[in-house]
């Protein structure tokens, strides 16, 4: 009886573990400093010096209304070998007197204490869409919406796009992005966003 039971338990587990990334929420979580960090519904919003950075995190449904929004086909649709990622859309907005530098590429996820994972390199979607028939399309969609290389937002600019990585950890429970090495004119800082992955699998 005892191990009819146990197997049970086995099973609801294994059939309550996420297979992509549909069924995950990931949803910000307040981080210590709460004089410069604030979550506006699913979006983590840092504040400093009228310098403005909000990260949601796009599920595969708000990723589709986000390029519908835009008028574009959704390039990560039906991605060659089944491939998933994780993106934020991240909006920078620059209301203070001194020059904002950042390069996206240095950016990382953290999940507990694994290895960072990096963005990917928008180059690196044309060996993933390359055999594709519509992959250069999809890949100048992604080219026009992603971040890519280091830039600079001059006083009264903002920019906003995606950052794209790798799909995370399905068993994972937190993930922290940290978009590195800002410069705030001189002054360079790190920035850590927090965000509890949750298992969203709608009933049978």
């Amino acid at each position: 009886m005892a191990l009819y039971i146990s197997l049970i338990f086995v099973f609801l587990a294994c059939a309550a573990t996420p297979k992509s990334m549909d069924q995950v929420s990931i949803t910000p979580t307040p981080l210590p400093d709460a004089k410069k960090y604030k979550v506006v519904s699913d979006t983590v919003v840092f504040e400093d010096n009228n310098v403005f950075i909000s990260v949601r995190h796009l599920s595969p449904v708000l990723l589709d209304r986000h390029y519908q929004e835009r008028n574009l086909p959704n390039p990560f649709i039906n991605f060659p070998q089944g491939k998933e990622f994780t993106i934020f859309a991240v909006k920078f907005i620059n209301n203070s007197k001194d020059r904002i530098t950042y390069n996206p590429m240095m950016s990382a996820i953290f999940e507990g204490n694994e290895k960072p994972i990096r963005p990917i390199d928008v180059t690196d979607f044309y060996f993933m869409l390359s055999s594709e028939p519509d992959g250069e399309m999809r890949m100048q969609i992604i080219k026009k919406t992603a971040y890519d290389i280091q830039f600079i937002l001059k006083s009264g600019d903002e920019k906003s796009a995606l950052l794209i990585f790798p799909a995370i950890d399905l068993s994972t429970k937190a993930a922290t992005i940290i978009l590195r090495d800002i410069y705030f004119g001189y002054k360079w800082v790190n920035l850590p966003f927090a965000f509890d992955v949750t298992a969203n699998i709608p009933p049978k």
